[in-house]
Formats: structure tokens, sequence, C-alpha cells
């Protein structure tokens, strides 16, 4: 039995729809956490800065499994400006 997906009506096959279902589960992908998850057992790994970004593999510390890792990094900026450009006089209020 296969079912009508999307406006252009294309047909998956229940069984291929089943195999892409436990392909998703078993992934267990974890995305964008600030926490490092085995996909496994689900424990937070404790020292997430002791990996970097060239380690692919980890074995979680609870449950003894390897997994996949990849880590991203995201930039944050923060400015303020310069006391030296501070003009004469200036008492705190508005410039």
């Amino acid at each position: 039995m296969a079912g009508i997906l999307g406006e252009s009506g294309y047909s998956v096959c229940d069984e291929c729809l089943r195999k892409a279902r436990i392909e998703r589960e078993w992934e267990n992908e974890q995305c964008a956490e600030e926490r490092l998850i085995c996909p496994y057992c689900e424990s937070s790994i404790d020292d997430p800065w002791y990996y970097d970004e060239d380690d692919e593999e980890v074995v979680c510390p609870e449950c003894k499994r390897a997994f996949e890792l990849e880590i991203t990094t995201v930039r944050t900026y923060r400015t303020k400006r310069r006391i030296e450009d501070m003009p004469d006089g200036w008492n705190g209020g508005e410039l």
C-alpha cells in the first residue's frame, strides 16, 4: 500500500517509509545542543571542552559506546566605544 505525498502527488511504498523511520530513529541525532549528549543513553557528557573540532568519534563515559561527533562554533561579538574618542566635556548624558 502506498501513500500519496505532496502537491505533485508522488507515492512512497510503506516499506520505504518504514525503513526511513527506522533509520531516523536509529541515528537519534542530537542537533544544535549546547550540551554534548550521547545518542545511545542520552547522558550529558560533563566535560565537552575536552573534545576539539578534529575529533570525529567519542566514546560515552557512561555506556561506553562510540558515536560520531561534529562540533560547530558560534561567534558572538561585543563592541564598545573607545574611551579616547569621548568628546571633551562629556558628562555621561546623551551625545
